[in-house]
């Protein structure tokens, strides 16, 4: 999460456009909480409550911490303790999981604690870890019925590396070394940018570690995983495909851009986004001659998507102010 992430935030719930928010916000004051709860940088996947990883804290900890700096910095002149739970849903929602506030009244009161002084963040963990609900989590043993044979070998060996890294979930870095190992269109194009497995298990290690017990069941897809092969879907069809490929996954990864797969891409030298869509539309071209157009039309929904991604946001927004709502909390209330 970034400043810029609270300003449409407060944008949308206040409904004014975008300088009149800038103005609302104490910019060093947003940084100074955003700091604190070590959110302002990029996210590594995702792990559900409790499951603290090396670089990363359990969701119920990112929400407290998110929670308590917003409201203690006091980044914005206006709403700001609704800024503040909105964002901190937000966090929660990005991350798969739901809180629920129920009743209003203790959430008010929980606020007006921190806001206070009254209460500390560990406190506030553990009033947020009851009121997470779990998502549901996909069995992976089953076929995806839109997925090639390529890309479904992608899924399982991401899984399988997940597993051989103590790691109980498969997050877009296992995704990245599912499509090394896999192959198709989308390892080629790694393998032709000359990425290894050792340089994605080296910078996995550097970033996660590797887990420290033996994984119990089956892995989990993280919620951004999950993004990644729904964006994966979007991708075969802006290249009129019908089923998703590992083109298509690479492609997905880097469309999503927050993941601990992009990270990786775009920390190598030599692997910007650019060079890697180049190399994915080259070989699709070679492969299938009539693949001009579809590259044509990619190019074209590149523009699209910037208009895509901004509609997204704003219901988003618009979907955490009704949960608001719904909780008797109002949205459009001045108090700050």
């Amino acid at each position: 999460m970034t400043p810029a992430d609270l300003v449409a935030i407060a944008a949308r719930l206040l409904n004014v456009d975008t300088p009149q928010a800038l103005a609302l916000v104490d910019l060093p004051a947003a940084e100074a909480a955003l700091n604190e709860a070590a959110l302002n940088k990029p996210t590594l996947d995702e792990a559900g409550p409790g499951d603290g990883t090396k670089g990363g804290a359990a969701i119920e900890r990112q929400a407290a911490a998110l929670l308590v700096a917003l409201i203690r910095h006091r980044p914005f002149a206006r709403a700001n303790r609704q800024v503040a739970l909105l964002a901190t849903l937000q966090l929660v929602s990005e991350r798969g999981w739901d809180l629920d506030l129920r009743p209003a009244r203790a959430a008010r009161d929980l606020i007006d604690a921190i806001a206070a002084g009254t209460t500390d963040q560990a406190a506030v963990t553990a009033w947020i870890a009851p009121r997470l609900r779990s998502p549901e989590r996909p069995d992976m043993s089953k076929k995806h019925a839109h997925l090639t044979g390529r890309a479904q070998n992608v899924v399982v060996a991401a899984r399988s590396a997940a597993v051989t890294m103590g790691h109980n979930y498969v997050g877009t870095e296992h995704l990245l070394l599912g499509l090394l190992d896999a192959g198709g269109i989308g390892g080629e194009a790694l393998d032709r940018l000359e990425l290894t497995p050792e340089e994605v298990r080296g910078a996995i290690e550097e970033i996660v570690g590797y887990g420290s017990d033996a994984c119990s069941g089956e892995p989990h897809l993280t919620p951004r995983s999950k993004k990644v092969l729904d964006l994966a879907r979007r991708e075969a069809k802006r290249l009129r495909r019908d089923q998703v490929g590992s083109e298509h996954i690479l492609l997905a990864i880097l469309r999503e851009g927050e993941g601990l797969a992009a990270q990786i891409l775009h920390a190598r030298k030599g692997l910007d986004r650019v060079a890697i869509v180049r190399t994915v539309m080259d070989l699709i071209r070679a492969e299938d001659a009539p693949s001009r157009g579809r590259r044509r039309t990619y190019i074209l929904a590149e523009l699209e998507q910037v208009f895509e991604e901004n509609e997204r946001l704003h219901a988003e927004v618009d979907r955490l102010r009704a949960l608001l709502r719904r909780h008797g909390i109002e949205p459009e209330s001045r108090s700050a």
